[in-house]
């Protein structure tokens, strides 16, 4: 993966280049497995989506995406398992900045999410405790009704066991 760090560092075009190896058939037949497979092994529950938590992990997703930070495109750390949903539905190229440039979403893989998010059992809904948490709600829809119906189910079965 260094090697396309490398080739995509010295394009003239990197955001073009970074998507063209990305997308290579080579690249989709021997690093998307074993990353997706490597992925798979960290997500929670069995490759569930990183991000919600509820779908399985069926994607690849660039947490900085690559039109903004094309060097990133074979991070290892820039990688997690999303469902489609949350990656190509709902996160899509968003990533959120503060004022000071610093990202918005919660890294999951990197980070605890509880110091950003609060879920209320009861409710079924995150609560946000910062700006990051504030965003990163939004942006995943992480309060979506079909979200709350379920953990609200489990949360009722769960209370008398």
């Amino acid at each position: 993966m260094a090697d396309h760090t490398g080739d995509i560092g010295q394009a003239a075009a990197p955001k073009k280049r970074a998507r063209q190896l990305w997308k290579h058939t080579t690249v989709r037949r021997h690093i998307h497995p074993v990353l997706k497979s490597a992925l798979a092994e960290m997500a929670p529950g069995l490759e569930r989506c990183m991000y919600c938590g509820d779908n399985q992990g069926t994607d690849i997703d660039h947490f900085e995406p690559v039109h903004i930070n094309p060097l990133r495109t074979f991070d290892w750390n820039n990688h997690l398992l999303a469902c489609s949903l949350c990656n190509s539905h709902l996160k899509r190229d968003l990533f959120p900045l503060a004022d000071d440039g610093t990202a918005l979403l919660i890294d999951p893989s990197s980070e605890d999410p509880a110091a950003h998010l609060h879920l209320s059992l009861a409710a079924s809904e995150y609560i946000d405790l910062t700006d990051r948490g504030d965003a990163t709600i939004k942006v995943f829809g992480l309060n979506r009704k079909i979200l709350v119906r379920g953990r609200l189910n489990a949360y009722r079965i769960t209370r008398y066991c």
